[in-house]
């Protein structure tokens, strides 16, 4: 996670563990008991927040949201592109990726 915006892990039933990262614009799967990356995805918004998991129709999604704005707030730090990678505004908005249907080999 970060500072700022905050961002935090989620985990799923089937030991994967989720981190959206804002500062790079990207989105992590991490195993839960090796901590080994298992996926990465670098998106054209920043993901913000705590990713949500879900099932739907016997299949396990994650969704975030992303936003592409530097905000109205005089923070140099928030501004500043060393802290956050510029984002595109139309990439902004929700997110919502499929976990695959078998769990990944251990």
């Amino acid at each position: 996670g970060t500072v700022r915006p905050r961002n935090g892990p989620v985990a799923t039933a089937g030991g994967l563990v989720f981190v959206a990262n804002s500062q790079d614009r990207t989105l992590r799967a991490y195993d839960r008991d090796t901590g080994a990356t298992l996926w990465v995805h670098e998106l054209e918004a920043n993901p913000e927040g705590i990713p949500a998991v879900y099932q739907a129709g016997g299949r396990q999604y994650i969704a975030f949201a992303a936003g592409a704005s530097w905000g109205t707030g005089t923070d140099p730090v928030w501004k500043n592109p060393f802290h956050r990678k510029p984002a595109k505004i139309e990439a902004q908005g929700y997110h919502v990726f499929a976990l695959p249907d078998a769990p990944p080999k251990r």
